[in-house]
């Protein structure tokens, strides 16, 4: 397959797994100058929530490219080739992190009832896709998914957050509705990062059992503030390694 070219050729009802409201954010930072030494996040809001502070720590631009579709969707597809349109900008590195937007919230046993071999075809696109970013830079960073949490001892979701606010971690459990399908796609993106030799920022094990895991959820995906430095540290560790 070329590698300036990516397509998904999953054919099925999208419908019933796209969001209500699916969205695209595109940011070109620094924009009035092309300059190299440019950054590349892709991926969704959890990926947007440390841009600016990953700029800041280095001083350099930092684009992002947020989407919630996944990418067996062709809405995926047009959104990449319209970012990546934009030629002036170039990349010394690309961080990805995408695949929580695509796991449906009634969990994987109804994913596969309607489409059994799915997760081959996610293999593929997601294959497909790295072929393609292989093209647009020579150094790329994948990270897998971050948990995804429900509240757990108090019913009343208002004042599970007040408690939770009060008691760090205290009300955090793992949602088995997600972790299943969560698990499978970040089992996907490392056999195909060691298939090319791509790094990989392993964020579900440093944010459960890791070094991050005693920072806590503002709601079931995203973090506290405090968590912009650690998740910027870690991508600015992998762009200083790949200097080297």
């Amino acid at each position: 397959m070329e590698k300036s070219r990516f397509e998904s050729e999953f054919i099925g009802e999208y419908s019933p797994y796209r969001e209500k409201i699916e969205w695209a954010n595109y940011w070109w930072d620094e924009a009035f100058s092309p300059s190299t030494g440019r950054i590349l996040l892709i991926g969704d809001s959890s990926s947007r929530f440390y841009r600016r502070t990953v700029a800041d720590k280095l001083n350099c631009a930092v684009d992002f490219l947020g989407t919630s579709s996944t990418i067996t969707d062709p809405i995926f597809q047009k959104e990449l080739e319209m970012f990546f349109a934009v030629e002036e900008y170039h990349y010394d590195l690309i961080h990805m992190q995408i695949g929580v937007h695509g796991i449906v919230p009634e969990g994987e046993q109804n994913l596969l009832e309607d489409y059994p071999n799915y997760y081959e075809f996610y293999e593929r696109d997601y294959r497909r896709l790295i072929l393609y970013l292989m093209g647009k830079c020579n150094r790329l960073v994948l990270a897998t998914i971050t948990p995804v949490i429900v509240w757990k001892q108090i019913k009343n979701p208002f004042f599970s957050r007040v408690y939770a606010r009060l008691h760090r971690k205290s009300l955090e459990n793992i949602d088995e509705r997600f972790d299943e399908g969560i698990r499978i796609r970040n089992e996907i993106l490392k056999k195909i990062a060691n298939e090319y030799n791509i790094p990989v920022n392993d964020l579900y094990s440093a944010m459960s059992t890791g070094e991050g895991k005693h920072l806590r959820h503002i709601d079931h995906i995203h973090y506290e503030r405090a968590a912009k430095d650690f998740f910027a540290g870690r991508l600015i560790q992998y762009y200083r390694s790949n200097q080297e």
